[in-house]
């Protein structure tokens, strides 16, 4: 059995204390939450998300800060004291996550065109990531299409030169952007997957609710299952891809009767 959850990241730009109400309000009981300015990691803002999950139950698989939209500059630049001051700022990301039981903070990582060796990139990722386990959480290589890490390829040179010090987040949505194979990002990540970001799709429509599409998602439950993992996996859409909140609800259980059998 999978655990499947949704990612406050659906109802973007809601803020984000609004978004997790509803999220939860749908029945979600595992979330990930995209926070979306500096203010939202301060004690009092964090206490009121603990407030919202305590009354249903509900537990953080994973947190995604607004800040993957700079990581390129703040980790794989040539400027090493910029990427010091960025593994300190990361750190604090690394701490709210852990505040809120959260196992994975979510990675996008460097630019696709950025002249990097793969060495140097996991040089740098080995260095985050160290960082992010002396706080308690993992740090976690998404696929993103955009970035350096959106071909199996790539993946498969992390897992080759970091091992078993490496975590990835399989985004099916960035597989076919990237116009990759699920089966070789899949392969590629095999055994070291800490979530997926969860969509369905149809012709001319790469980013739709679970369900909404003509994907086959029994697919990518046998290929999971035969990996042994168990989520959790995440609903990340974008929120023009559907028009009212209870569309979540639908998705949550149509997911929830795919991935939820043995």
């Amino acid at each position: 059995m999978m655990e499947v959850g949704i990612s406050t990241a659906c109802l973007y730009p809601m803020e984000t204390e609004q978004a997790l109400s509803l999220v939860l309000e749908q029945g979600a009981r595992t979330v990930e939450i995209f926070f979306n300015a500096e203010n939202e990691y301060n004690i009092t803002y964090l206490r009121r998300l603990q407030v919202l999950l305590a009354r249903v139950g509900g537990t953080v698989s994973s947190i995604h800060p607004y800040t993957a939209a700079y990581e390129s500059m703040m980790f794989f630049s040539d400027y090493p004291s910029r990427f010091a001051d960025s593994v300190a700022q990361y750190r604090r990301t690394f701490a709210v996550a852990a505040f809120l039981g959260a196992r994975a903070v979510v990675f996008h990582g460097a630019r696709k065109d950025l002249q990097m060796s793969m060495v140097q990139y996991c040089e740098r990722f080995g260095r985050l990531a160290r960082a992010a386990r002396e706080e308690g959480v993992l740090l976690a290589q998404e696929n993103v299409s955009r970035c350096k890490c959106g071909s199996s390829e790539n993946i498969a040179a992390m897992r080759k030169i970091l091992g078993e010090d490496v975590q990835f987040v399989l985004d099916v949505k960035q597989v076919r952007r990237a116009g990759e194979s699920l089966a070789d990002m899949c392969a590629a990540m095999a055994g070291r997957i800490a979530c997926v970001h969860l969509s369905d799709a149809a012709p001319g429509r790469d980013c739709l609710l679970p369900g909404a599409g003509e994907t086959d998602l029994s697919v990518l439950h046998t290929r999971l299952a035969a990996q042994g993992f168990q989520g959790p996996l995440l609903i990340e859409v974008y929120r023009t891809g559907f028009l009212h909140f209870s569309e979540l609800k639908t998705a949550l259980s149509i997911a929830n009767r795919v991935f939820s059998y043995e």
